[in-house]
């Protein structure tokens, strides 16, 4: 039986089974509920099959997702054509997507307080962790020359195209995206930081709250300082090496102790 799963990639369980799941996870961990808040029932329903199609036929085209629709199970979602798929997308605003992840971030916040206080009761002495956010990026490359953002910038993979680039912040515990901002190809993650930061707390992020853990790609004196001055913990990886490019840690605290707002170090 395993033989044959592995050969035929069309056996009900390989097309149903991952299809059930993530539907099932979306519902149960009531991202599905958020999702419809923010986009109405119609809208979310479509969202979350479009996700569930590009994870399980990655690279496939959306001209076939109404095809691969006949052949899954997920309640009550019609196949729809490629232009209504693109009047969707059009829909999914930075506006909705921000309350979306409000809501998450809040539920999340929520549970991570409720177990600090437990905590406290029950052992007084023990270390009351916060809710820790992994802050990164990834590039995407793109042939499109219709994306405004999409531009040449410092690419891992396929240097002669264009790319957009993405940044993720994931809670440390569920792996959950709490937030995600795509943006110009060209701009690197140190240039980044600030701006993301700044939007996550112009929309109610309770970054005090929360503790953040970068690399060393978002490692300046700048970023460190916007972090001390929002209260907000972190932890941020430093390059080993000293080069004309990166300064060592020894330089960053002494820039970052000698700006007009003191620094706690």
């Amino acid at each position: 039986m395993q033989d044959l799963l592995e050969e035929d990639w069309r056996a009900i369980s390989r097309q149903c089974g991952p299809t059930y799941a993530a539907w099932m996870h979306m519902k149960q961990s009531k991202m599905f509920d958020d999702l419809e808040a923010a986009f109405g029932t119609q809208d979310a329903r479509v969202l979350v099959a479009l996700a569930i199609y590009a994870l399980c036929q990655p690279g496939a085209a959306m001209e076939n997702f109404a095809s691969w629709l006949v052949g899954v199970y997920l309640a009550r979602v019609e196949p729809i054509s490629e232009q209504r798929i693109a009047d969707l997308l059009g829909r999914v605003t930075r506006a909705k997507m921000d309350q979306f992840f409000m809501v998450r971030f809040n539920q999340l916040l929520k549970v991570a307080r409720q177990t600090r206080e437990q905590k406290a009761k029950t052992d007084p002495e023990a270390i009351n962790e916060p809710l820790t956010i992994a802050f990164d990026s990834t590039s995407v490359s793109s042939f499109s020359s219709t994306i405004e953002d999409a531009e040449y910038g410092k690419a891992k993979d396929n240097p002669e195209l264009k790319q957009v680039n993405l940044t993720l912040a994931c809670d440390q515990n569920t792996g959950e995206v709490l937030y995600a901002r795509e943006y110009a190809g060209s701009i690197n993650d140190v240039a980044s930081f600030s701006e993301i930061f700044k939007d996550m707390k112009n929309i109610g992020f309770h970054v005090e709250d929360v503790e953040l853990v970068t690399d060393r790609g978002y490692k300046s004196a700048y970023n460190i300082q916007a972090q001390f001055d929002a209260g907000v913990k972190f932890v941020q990886g430093c390059a080993l090496t000293r080069t004309a490019s990166r300064p060592s840690l020894t330089d960053t605290w002494r820039s970052c102790a000698t700006m007009p707002t003191t620094c706690p170090i």
